[in-house]
C-alpha cells in the first residue's frame, strides 16, 4: 500500500475519534438522569463555525465547574480537545453557582456566576467583549431574560 493511501485510510478513523471525544453535556447530580421536566438544562453562547479543523477560531465559552464541581473530562484530554470542558449541563432546580471561561484564540476569560434554575427551563450563558474584557451573564432561553448576577 502506497504511503498516501495508508495515510487517507487512517485519518478519517483518527478524525472520528478526536471527534467523538469532545467533552460530553455533564449530568451534575447524583444518580440516573431525570426527566427534562425535573431539571434544568445549562447551555453556553458557543460558536462551531470551524469544527475540529480549526478549533481555535471558534468563539466558545465552557462551564468549568458548577457548585464548586470541576467539570474537566479526562476522557477529552486524552481525545486531544484543547479545553476538556462541556459547553452543555444539566443540573437540578435550585440555587447554581458557574465557573466559566470564554476560549478564542490564544486568549482567554473566565467568570463567575450564579442563577437560580427551574425544572424545565433552559438557560444559556452569554457575552459581549467591551474594550478589552468579557461580560457574562446568564439568561433564561424561553423568555430571553437575564438571570442571577456575578460572584465575586
Amino acid at each position: 500500500m502506497s504511503r498516501t493511501r495508508l495515510l487517507n485510510a487512517l485519518l478519517l478513523p483518527i478524525l472520528l475519534l478526536l471527534v467523538g471525544c469532545a467533552a460530553q453535556p455533564r449530568q451534575v447530580y447524583p444518580g440516573t438522569r431525570l426527566s427534562p421536566d425535573r431539571e434544568a438544562r445549562i447551555s453556553t453562547d458557543s460558536q462551531s463555525k470551524y469544527g475540529a479543523i480549526a478549533p481555535g477560531f471558534d468563539r466558545k465559552i465552557y462551564l468549568t465547574k458548577i457548585n464548586g464541581e470541576s467539570l474537566s473530562d479526562m476522557k477529552a484530554v486524552f481525545g486531544g480537545q484543547m479545553h476538556p470542558y462541556p459547553t452543555e449541563a444539566y443540573v437540578l432546580p435550585g440555587r447554581q453557582e458557574l465557573d466559566v471561561r470564554y476560549v478564542h484564540m490564544n486568549g482567554y476569560a473566565d467568570g463567575q456566576l450564579w442563577f437560580d434554575a427551574q425544572a424545565g427551563k433552559e438557560y444559556r450563558v452569554r457575552y459581549r467583549i467591551n474594550a478589552y474584557s468579557v461580560l457574562f451573564w446568564v439568561e433564561d432561553v424561553e423568555q430571553g431574560a437575564q438571570v442571577g448576577g456575578f460572584r465575586e
